[in-house]
């Protein structure tokens, strides 16, 4: 196999440094280069085979940033909270419907709601 697509790689790889933030998601470099370092070149890889096993590696070493539990609740728009007010009431009032027409009563529901509040 050619080396050339591992060395491109390889190189745009190690000039980053040893902790790269993307995505929310952290990913250890210097574990990356000891996988990659792994790779049997005597065997032939097809573009895509080598691809997979780089996407692979890659994987192993990500971790997702944890999301800061002191960040405040979001605020529910008005028509979520509609939505929580009244989802209960329409399930009791029409226990014959499924889900999908549950919210289509609901979106009725909140156009009426709407043109009155204006």
């Amino acid at each position: 196999m050619n080396n050339n697509i591992f060395n491109h790689f390889y190189k745009n790889l190690y000039k980053r440094e040893f902790l790269i933030l993307v995505n929310m998601t952290i990913i250890d470099v210097e574990s990356i280069i000891q996988d990659l370092n792994n790779i049997d070149f005597g065997k032939d890889y097809t573009k895509k085979a080598f691809i997979q096993i780089i996407n692979d590696t890659c994987k192993k070493h990500m971790k997702k940033k944890k999301k800061n539990t002191d960040d405040k609740e979001k605020k529910l728009t008005a028509y979520n909270q509609f939505v929580k007010d009244n989802m209960k009431f329409i399930k009791e009032k029409h226990t014959d419907l499924t889900p999908k027409q549950h919210m289509t009563k609901l979106g009725e529901l909140w156009q009426e709601h709407k043109k009155k509040s204006q």
